[in-house]
């Protein structure tokens, strides 16, 4: 569900994204086409937003991965950014707090090649 919001939160600030139900989808996608950013939400299927950093870690992508969490344990925020991510966005967030991060991280906007939102990956 929440992945579906944040698809059209993107897409309400020019930013394409490309949403994925799965680690092992994320990883993939990857492979293939490395996006811009990557947005993975803490509690995903297939091991949640550590178990994508660990693997992208592993892969030695150079992608940066923004994780969307609920959880408010600090230990969890900083196993992510020991992991490689680059910044912990605490939900709920706003449409603003998005486009912000968003911004920080991509290169290019709003017209990039390549997205991922809470378990996507951006376009």
């Amino acid at each position: 569900m929440i992945r579906g919001l944040v698809v059209l939160m993107l897409a309400a600030g020019g930013f394409p994204s490309l949403a994925v139900d799965s680690v092992s989808e994320a990883v993939g996608r990857l492979r293939e086409r490395p996006p811009e950013l990557v947005l993975a939400d803490l509690l995903m299927p297939e091991g949640g937003g550590l178990h994508l950093l660990r693997a992208i870690r592993g892969a030695q992508q150079e992608t940066p991965v923004v994780v969307l969490t609920a959880a408010g344990d600090p230990s969890l925020h900083d196993t992510a950014l020991a992991l490689g991510a680059k910044e912990v966005l605490l939900k709920p967030f706003t449409l603003t707090d998005l486009h912000e991060v968003v911004r920080r991280w991509v290169s290019r906007a709003p017209a990039w090649g390549n997205l991922a939102p809470a378990g996507g990956l951006l376009r």
